[in-house]
C-alpha cells in the first residue's frame, strides 16, 4: 500500500510544479482619457511555480508587433498566484478582428502562451501590479 501512496504523492507533486498561466485581454480606457487601449492581464495560476515573462507581442495580420510599455517593463517575474497587467493603444494595430486571441506572452523557458478575451471585467478598476 505504501508504494501506491508514494506514486500518488509523486503525481500530485508533478501536477503542483506545472506552470499554469492565464493571459486575458480586454479593451478599456483610463479615466479622463478617450484613447482606447487593450489591457493584457497575466496571471500565475501555479500553486508552486514562479515564472518570468520576457516578451509580449500581438499578431496583427501577418505581422508580429512587440508590446513595449515603459510603465510596465519586462522582464517581469510572477510568483505563485500573482498577476500583472500591461496595456497598449488600440491604434498600434490595424487588425482588430481576433485581437482577444492574438496576444502572446513568452516566458524565460521559451514557452509561448496565447490570450483569450477577459469576459469578467468590471466597469471600473485598477491595474494589476
Amino acid at each position: 500500500m505504501d508504494f501506491y501512496k508514494w506514486i500518488v504523492d509523486k503525481i500530485l507533486q508533478a501536477l503542483d510544479s506545472r506552470t499554469k498561466v492565464s493571459v486575458l485581454v480586454h479593451e478599456a480606457y483610463f479615466t479622463g482619457d478617450n484613447t482606447p487601449y487593450y489591457f493584457v492581464k497575466v496571471a500565475n495560476l501555479s500553486p508552486e511555480t514562479e515564472f518570468t515573462v520576457t516578451h509580449i507581442f500581438v499578431k496583427d495580420g501577418s505581422n508580429e508587433i512587440d508590446i513595449i510599455n515603459p510603465q510596465t517593463p519586462l522582464p517581469h517575474t510572477l510568483t505563485k498566484t500573482k498577476m500583472w497587467e500591461t496595456w497598449f493603444p488600440k491604434s498600434l494595430i490595424s487588425d482588430h478582428n481576433k485581437i482577444f486571441e492574438n496576444v502572446y506572452i513568452v516566458l524565460t523557458s521559451g514557452k509561448t502562451y496565447k490570450s483569450r478575451k477577459n469576459e469578467t471585467v468590471r466597469p471600473a478598476g485598477f491595474i494589476a501590479k
